[in-house]
């Protein structure tokens, strides 16, 4: 999808839209800052500009304004929860995956904002509402909101430092902060006065004030100064509210109230007065403020007349610009004396110098600089963000997920937490069965591609339903795509993936995840596997010389529905076989089930030998509802011996092929790691191995096999080969899975601008919110899942664990236990309750001790399980727990 920000090259690098969020209504307010940062933010990405002007219980509006870019979204005060999933649907569907949220309600849109918790928040601090004033009617609803905001700030940006001053005084807020003045739009003003649109300027006398006349205005001053100045003409222009000091000016006979303009209309009104004036009721709040149309009188040439403010001191330096006054008589001589220079030529150029140099468009740049320095701050932070990983553990046996799994224990920069999201296969769970699950501790959460979304229930329900209402960012890392597609899609519908780590070439990403379904999500290369870890699989490169077996080789006869790539692997091992056989080529290949081998026998096995074979890996069919499948299974059931050839040519011809998912298996890696070469059927392998550089090539109708042989039996081009392959895919790092990780934390990042407030965890049960108080986040677990063997390193079987539980819930009891097994059970969890304990208080000190104690002390099942653990530690580490709560 092409955005507007790709189209004309933004400078917005970390965001692709703005939300603003107002009490405004944009259809009859004047041109405010406002509206001047959403036309120049509409320059580079689309604005949301959300205004409450709604009744509750409705729903949202959307409506163009007369701005390109700039959509209008009328909501309630305050925004209601239906009308927040309707504007994150919204954005959704417009493939909005990272706006900038830019406030100024601070009391209507709290629920909202905690909605985007990746969105970058500027508040726009115009006023000062923490300055006591009449003529502003303060209460302590707004100041209290912005309190309650501060702290979940990014970034101030204040039209004025005292403005600016006291929200750090008020609030506390110590985070990055910009004044931007409030400016002119200097281009209009001047296109306006250059446009002849403008009659000849008159000689007149006339005094113009532009803006809202309300309770800000000082009407008693302003009655007087007319009284003292009948031969000036006092011109008001914008929206009247009326009250006795509106009723006393209409009275006075050189006074228009003339009401709302069009931009333009009070522009040529400005370019016809001789003053502008500025004439609030004095008070600490209007000294700390900047009003907006002081730049746009001077944009039109006019000197200014107005009541102290601080912020234009520095131009009050010369009186022709600028003219403080506070009494009627200051007003009035001040008027007298500036409407002399109003039409010197040399004047107007310095009043329109300043105009320029207060431009909207240099503040824009100036905020956009603090903007992009935020950013880059962000993505380079070394803060971890707080990373729930759900993953399979009943998958962990197999070795390329427990690799990828421990790569992000071993190399993630992250906090990762890893949680176990499984049902047993066929099982499928109520959302009653587990406790309640709040990841909004987390900044991001990932579902490993263990857990398999091609399935509907393989994931638990309470993690699914916690999942979808997860507002932080949402990973997914998918394989075996080809599977039931429609069901994984479906999954991806349902819990909206911001990204998503996909084995489907991006060329043909459309073809399986079109983007009108998936306008927020993207999609990300990735590769089934990387270079092994496995510590000490050195020891088993046995030097070329002592390689007796030629060529070493385990295959398997996959379903039908893997195509002609899954047949492949058959193929090329039956085939090669048989040839080698004809020629007495010593080789060990076998397609049997029985004779496949495991763990460090395998590296053994493929060290071993000179060369292994290899395809592609994957599948090119896609079965997307399990339909082809289903067809295979009524031809076989007729005839159980029916070959591929002709099952593929009834079912799978028109479908193989469509889209290419050719990979490089992980088997490559583990051949190249051990020195092994590779004779591999001709294809692409993801870019990494390139034929007759890094494998001997091999045609799929086997019609070069007397040169593969040849090659395969000369020693220096064997070991130039592999010394190659190992020098460009294992040295250079590429393929590692440190280097995998390390992109994957930057995708993070790069995403998570905002990082959630570090919460304790305790027991990855309980966590601490806002207001200090304990509440439960994760559901408690067996300790035995942290511990199990095929859990990154554990103890005991998971799989065992699981079919365990699922006998208890049936039997209500749980098998016996060898005492001797039970001891030494019991002795590795003590040792891991004291690991866990030791990790805990280096990481986060004595108080949370305290207070976690002090939260247990509450909780009679929570205290009775601490107890348990208690018991069971070394009474060192219990006499030092004791002397840590009690103070001592």
């Amino acid at each position: 999808m092409t955005t507007l920000a790709a189209s004309i090259g933004t400078p917005l690098a970390f965001c692709d839209a703005v939300v603003f969020v107002t009490w405004s209504d944009w259809e009859t307010e004047p041109r405010s800052n406002r509206y001047h940062y959403a036309s120049r933010f509409a320059r580079h990405v689309p604005v949301l500009f959300i205004q409450n002007q709604r009744e509750v219980g409705e729903k949202i509006r959307v409506a163009a304004s007369e701005l390109d870019h700039v959509d209008l979204v009328s909501v309630s005060a305050p925004v209601q929860a239906n009308q927040i999933q309707e504007i994150l649907s919204l954005l959704r569907h417009r493939g909005i995956k990272s706006p900038l949220l830019w406030i100024y309600d601070s009391i209507n849109y709290e629920n909202l904002i905690s909605t985007l918790p990746k969105s970058l928040r500027v508040y726009h601090a115009t006023e000062d509402y923490f300055t006591s004033s009449s003529a502003m009617r303060t209460t302590a609803v707004v100041p209290d909101s912005i309190r309650r905001l501060a702290g979940k700030l990014d970034l101030v940006v204040a039209v004025t430092e005292p403005i600016l001053d006291e929200i750090r005084k008020s609030c506390g807020y110590t985070g990055p902060a910009v004044v931007a003045p409030n400016g002119c739009d200097f281009e209009f003003f001047a296109r306006l006065g250059n446009s002849g649109s403008v009659p000849d300027l008159e000689r007149g006398r006339v005094v113009i004030y532009q803006g809202a006349l309300n309770a800000r205005l000082d009407y008693d001053l302003l009655h007087e100064i007319a009284l003292l100045l009948p031969d000036y003409q006092f011109r008001f222009v914008g929206r009247c509210v009326e009250s006795s000091g509106t009723r006393r000016l209409r009275e006075l006979e050189n006074v228009r109230i003339l009401g709302p303009m069009s931009p333009e209309d009070f522009g040529r009104e400005m370019y016809r007065a001789s003053v502008g004036i500025i004439p609030f009721i004095q008070d600490a709040w209007i000294r700390n403020s900047l009003p907006l149309k002081t730049f746009e009188y001077v944009a039109c040439g006019l000197p200014v007349v107005s009541v102290p403010i601080e912020a234009l001191a520095p131009h009050a330096a010369d009186e022709r610009i600028i003219k403080f006054a506070c009494t009627a008589e200051e007003f009035a001589d001040a008027i007298r004396s500036a409407s002399v220079s109003r039409h010197d030529p040399a004047v107007v150029r310095n009043r329109s110098e300043l105009a320029r140099a207060n431009s909207y468009d240099r503040r824009f740049e100036r905020v956009l600089e603090e903007l992009n320095s935020l950013s880059r701050q962000a993505r380079d932070s070394v803060v971890p963000l707080n990373v729930a990983l759900l993953f399979d553990p009943a998958s962990c046996h197999v070795g390329t997920i427990e690799e990828h799994l421990r790569a992000f224990q071993r190399f993630s920069s992250h906090d990762v937490t890893f949680l176990p999201a499984t049902n047993l296969w066929g099982v499928s769970s109520a959302i009653e069965t587990v406790g309640a699950i709040d990841f909004s501790i987390f900044d991001v959460v990932i579902v490993h591609y263990s857990i398999r979304v091609s399935r509907p229930h393989h994931l638990v329900e309470n993690l699914a339903a916690a999942l979808e209402s997860f507002r932080g960012l949402k990973v997914l890392f998918i394989q075996d795509e080809y599977e039931s597609i429609e069901c994984a899609r479906s999954w991806m519908d349902r819990l909206n993936f911001d990204l998503v780590y996909t084995c489907v070439p991006l060329d043909q990403r459309e073809d399986v995840y079109p983007a009108y379904r998936f306008p927020g999500t993207d999609f990300r290369p990735t590769l089934t596997g990387y270079v092994p870890e496995a510590r000490g699989m050195d020891r088993f490169v046995t030097p070329l010389g002592a390689r007796r077996t030629a060529i070493a080789y385990r295959g398997r006869k996959l379903p039908e529905i893997y195509g002609q790539l899954g047949h492949e692997k058959y193929l090329i091992g039956t085939e090669i076989k048989r040839l080698a056989d004809a020629i007495g080529l010593p080789v060990d290949i076998s397609c049997e089930a029985e004779a496949r081998i495991y763990g460090e026998e395998w590296y053994r096995f493929l060290g071993s030998a000179r060369a292994t074979l290899g395809t592609e890996s994957g599948s090119n069919v896609f079965d997307v509802d399990g339909s082809l499948g289903a067809q295979i299974d009524r031809l076989k059931a007729g005839d159980p011996t029916m070959p591929f050839g002709e099952i593929w040519k009834a079912v799978l011809a028109e479908h193989d092929g469509k889209i290419r998912m050719n990979q490089i298996s992980p088997k490559i890696f583990e051949a190249i790691r051990l020195r092994t070469a590779l004779i591999l059927f001709e294809g692409d392998y993801s870019g990494v191995v390139k034929p007759d550089l890094h494998y001997i090539p091999l045609r799929k109708d086997f019609a070069n096999f007397d040169e593969v042989v040849s090659k395969l039996l000369d020693d220096g081009l064997v070991r130039e080969m592999t010394d190659r392959a190992y020098a460009d895919v294992i040295l250079s790092g590429k393929y590692s899975y440190q280097h995998f990780i390390e992109g994957v934390d930057d995708d993070l990042r790069a995403r998570c601008l905002r990082r959630m407030p570090r919460r304790l965890m305790y027991g990855a049960v309980h966590a601490v919110n806002d207001d200090g108080e304990l509440h439960p986040c994760l559901p408690a677990v067996p300790l035995g899942l942290a511990c199990a063997a095929d859990v990154l390193g554990g103890e005991a079987s998971f799989q065992g664990i699981q079919e365990k539980v699922a006998l208890a819930v049936a039997t209500g009891t749980l098998d016996a236990e060898d005492d001797r097994e039970r001891a030494s059970q019991g002795r590795r969890s003590k040792d891991y309750v004291v690991r866990l304990g030791k990790r805990l208080v280096l990481r986060y000190g004595v108080p949370p001790l305290q207070k976690l104690h002090s939260a247990l002390a509450q909780q009679p099942i929570a205290n009775h399980v601490a107890r348990l653990v208690y018991s069971r530690m070394p009474s060192s580490i219990r006499s030092k727990i004791k002397k840590a709560v009690k103070g001592g």
